[in-house]
């Protein structure tokens, strides 16, 4: 082991072990992909959720009523382990307010 190689002093180690902690604050999924079409970053820190409607106007993507499969891609971060992840699709018109929403 080398005691200070280059680009790896005290204070850069301490800030990537700062933001290390930071992102274990919270869970979270980004939807990273849909049928190979990449998506542009689903997570916006500090965005506003104003109302259950935020989420149909900007976390909806269209896939054609007679497609066989869909084929979704994510990541998970602010964990150290995921033990497992499950995806639920369905019409917004389908779903309850209460029982489901981004702003959960």
């Amino acid at each position: 082991l080398q005691k200070d190689p280059a680009n790896n002093g005290h204070v850069s180690r301490n800030i990537r072990l700062a933001l290390l902690a930071a992102d274990l604050v919270e869970p979270y999924v980004s939807i990273t992909a849909v049928n190979d079409v990449e998506l542009s970053d689903d997570v916006i820190p500090l965005s506003p959720i104003n109302d259950y409607t935020t989420c149909q106007r900007s976390k909806g993507v269209m896939v054609p009523l007679n497609a066989d499969s869909v084929t979704v891609e994510w990541t998970v971060g602010g964990a150290l382990s995921i033990d497992e992840t499950s995806l639920v699709c369905g019409k917004w018109s389908d779903l309850s307010e209460d029982a489901f929403s981004c702003m959960a």
